[in-house]
């Protein structure tokens, strides 16, 4: 029997959405390319 998985579709497009809140106010602002890149990081590991 299968165990009913630990969070729904729609709480993780929820948390999706909330760690991406940040992003355009990181690149908008961003002093140098680092900053840049780790704005980008929480997108990219959430659609891996």
């Amino acid at each position: 029997m299968r165990s009913p998985p630990r969070f729904r579709r729609k709480q993780l497009l929820v948390a999706d959405w909330l760690l991406d809140i940040p992003v355009p106010f990181a690149l908008h602002y961003a002093p140098s390319w680092g900053w840049i890149v780790a704005a980008n990081v929480p997108s990219a590991s959430a659609r891996a």
